[in-house]
């Protein structure tokens, strides 16, 4: 958890040197935004299906305008993620059975409880039309399981799905719209580049709002 204790670190003194910068004429100023999000693991592969998860995002921004065109804007978001998981045809390796039990699909849901740094530049393409684009730190600081089904004798959770590791790097591309001076909509996408120890990686489409204060 270093990297993340100095990635929060930098944030703030980001925020802070900026603010000093109101007195340049440029528009700086905070914000909060919250939207819904569409999440899954990828890639598939034969035996284990990643499917949409629906979740939900909220945070923190403070935007630095550069120029008329260009901005810096640094994010401090929480956001609910992970991905529904079909795992097939699961072996039963039990001898005590009587009887011979055929392979079996089996469906759960993968929450992320992730703690998320974007960092974007944005251009405004017109007045209220922009697009941004940046890295983004992910942080896992929680992860949880649930499904409907019943695991049978002979399966344990281990061979169904390996815990992933609490970080990831990736990037995300945002399309936004400025409804007022200070209410935006903004629709984006995140990749996370490389995988997780369970071979797979986040990828989360995001639509919100976001209210400069």
């Amino acid at each position: 958890m270093q990297l993340f204790k100095s990635l929060i670190i930098l944030l703030f003194l980001i925020i802070s040197f900026s603010a000093q910068g109101q007195n340049d004429g440029n528009i700086n100023q905070f914000g909060l935004k919250a939207g819904i999000n569409s999440s899954k693991y990828t890639p598939s592969t034969v035996l284990t299906d990643y499917n949409n998860h629906i979740g939900f995002y909220a945070g923190v921004f403070y935007e630095l305008r550069l120029d008329e065109r260009f901005s810096f804007k640094p994010e401090l978001l929480f956001s609910l993620q992970g991905s529904s998981i079909t795992h097939k045809d699961i072996q039963i390796n039990n001898g005590n059975l009587p009887f011979y039990v055929e392979p079996y699909d089996f469906d759960f849901e993968v929450y992320d409880y992730v703690v998320a740094i974007p960092l974007t530049i944005k251009y405004h393409l017109i007045k209220d039309l922009y697009l941004g684009a940046g890295p983004q730190f992910n942080f896992i600081i929680d992860q949880t399981f649930q499904t409907d089904q019943q695991l049978l004798d002979g399966t344990g959770f281990g061979r169904i799905y390996e815990d992933g590791e609490n970080f990831e790097f990736g990037f995300h591309l945002v399309l936004g719209y400025d409804i007022s001076n200070t209410i935006s909509f903004q629709v984006g996408a995140f990749s996370a580049v490389g995988n997780r120890n369970n071979d797979a990686k986040s990828f989360v489409l995001n639509s919100g709002l976001e209210f400069k204060l």
